[in-house]
């Protein structure tokens, strides 16, 4: 799974937008994937909701 999500991250763009608003958050956050990898905690509220995984990205 974790190659498939590199590959498609490798191969197409990400288009970040903005986390959607739940019963429970109005303003959802998650934890920035680039960031996370290089030991920075950082959330953010966008994610690119065309990847596998739909990660967090600071933008």
């Amino acid at each position: 799974e974790a190659v498939v999500e590199d590959v498609a991250r490798l191969k197409d763009r990400h288009f970040a937008e903005h986390i959607p608003p739940t019963p429970k958050k109005d303003f959802p956050a998650k934890k920035c994937r680039v960031c996370f990898r290089r030991g920075i905690r950082r959330e953010t509220q966008m994610y690119c909701p065309d990847c596998p995984s739909k990660p967090g990205l600071c933008v």
